[in-house]
């Protein structure tokens, strides 16, 4: 899980800082990567990595669906908000 956030975070800070690095003006593209990175790629990293858990493995499949997505949800939300946090923070 750790992984996964420090990868969608170098991707994140990399979607910013290279089209800067290399002359590209803002785009309205990358106001939709931030949603991309810092929710929807954390979830379904987290949602696949949940449901390989062995504590689920005994529940159904909807049911296995269902808690990882109650998992991962708050989680992808809470790195998001960490991430920006630290964003912002460092300038």
């Amino acid at each position: 899980m750790c992984g996964i956030s420090v990868l969608c975070a170098i991707l994140f800070l990399l979607d910013r800082i290279i089209p800067a690095l290399l002359g590209f003006e803002y785009s309205r593209i990358q106001n939709a990567t931030l949603y991309l990175w810092l929710v929807a790629l954390p979830l379904l990293g987290y949602s696949w990595t949940l449901l390989r858990s062995r504590r689920l493995s005994s529940a159904n499949a909807f049911k296995r669906w269902l808690v990882a997505l109650g998992i991962a949800l708050p989680l992808s939300i809470a790195f998001a908000f960490v991430t920006l946090a630290l964003v912002w923070i460092s300038g």
